[in-house]
């Protein structure tokens, strides 16, 4: 596969079998990335931004089941690969930061090992790969800025505090050349300090290594910080997608214009009041649009009918039916 390919998720439909029958949180999921682009995905917790993000990589549960759609890089399904193709896909292409560094990483090996493990099959034809790979780790270590790297080796990751784990999982990500990252929440268990720094870490290293990002984040203000443009998931579907400062100044769906409305404001006049009523249940969601229930312009045709993205405005696309046009 070449590095740096395009990348597209289409009408992914993905479910999770449960005791009382299955649970359809993704429904017909559409994303395209351009190369070198970073991308980010808002919308409430559980609206399924974690499950597209695994899907990608071919590690959702057991009991998930994808119905329909494609993830498409260079052209190729990956959602078709098998495991060596899938194995191969994960090595060279794409890679993951998760939210938690401490679950992400094995507390039983150093830091060398996994992230000398990590790069040994594409190095496996050189005679000296461990060394190889062992310079490639030291000097990814670097790149992410965290002091005395070959002592950090040596480490095991309980030995590191939460910012460091965290730098680590990300130093894994870019010690082999990738085109697509895929960033979920990185900084949910960091404290604030730390959770700017990793974050301009990963905007430098996009430029840097001209990587595709794809990031999960529930801040509008990291948004408009590292993004170039935005898609706005809401119960497994996007409302809303479009270049990050048009979404953002000009939102067009009403439930991206109920989001930005939540977002506390400096000045301290007025308090946030959230979004009324609750997402729907995924067991038994809306025939039409899954947003219908909470949208204070929803009419019969919305009931019925699920409202495809459209155009309405340059590079700027929402799926309702009767706003923003």
């Amino acid at each position: 596969m070449e590095k740096n390919g395009s990348f597209e998720i289409k009408d992914l439909k993905i479910s999770y079998k449960v005791f009382n029958g299955e649970l359809q949180v993704v429904d017909g999921m559409n994303l395209r990335l351009n190369s070198g682009e970073r991308m980010g995905l808002v919308g409430e917790a559980g609206c399924g931004k974690t499950t597209t993000l695994k899907s990608v990589l071919g590690i959702l549960p057991s009991n998930a089941v994808i119905s329909s759609g494609e993830v498409l890089f260079n052209g190729e399904d990956v959602l078709k690969f098998d495991n060596k193709k899938m194995q191969e896909f994960r090595k060279k292409n794409c890679a993951m930061i998760f939210q938690d560094p401490s679950s992400a990483l094995n507390p039983i090996f150093k830091v060398k090992d996994l992230m000398m493990n990590g790069m040994r099959n594409s190095l496996a034809k050189s005679k000296d790969w461990k060394k190889v790979a062992y310079e490639k780790a030291v000097s990814s270590l670097r790149d992410v800025m965290l002091p005395d790297p070959e002592r950090i080796m040596e480490n095991y990751p309980f030995q590191l505090s939460g910012g460091m784990r965290q730098r680590v999982c990300i130093a894994m990500a870019i010690a082999t050349d990738r085109h697509l990252l895929l960033a979920d929440e990185p900084t949910t268990s960091l404290d604030v300090t730390i959770q700017e720094q990793i974050l301009k870490l990963i905007y430098k290293l996009s430029i840097e290594k001209k990587l595709s990002v794809i990031l999960v984040t529930h801040s509008m203000g990291v948004i408009r910080e590292m993004t170039d443009r935005v898609s706005v998931m809401y119960a497994g579907t996007v409302m809303e997608v479009g270049d990050t400062k048009d979404v953002l100044e000009s939102p067009q769906h009403p439930y991206t214009k109920a989001l930005i409305a939540c977002i506390p404001k400096l000045t301290g006049s007025g308090v946030a009041e959230g979004i009324p009523g609750r997402v729907p249940d995924y067991l038994n969601p809306p025939k039409g649009c899954r947003y219908v229930d909470r949208c204070p312009y929803a009419t019969a045709i919305c009931r019925e009918e699920k409202p495809k993205l459209t155009d309405c405005g340059k590079n700027h696309q929402i799926a309702c039916h009767n706003c923003g046009r």
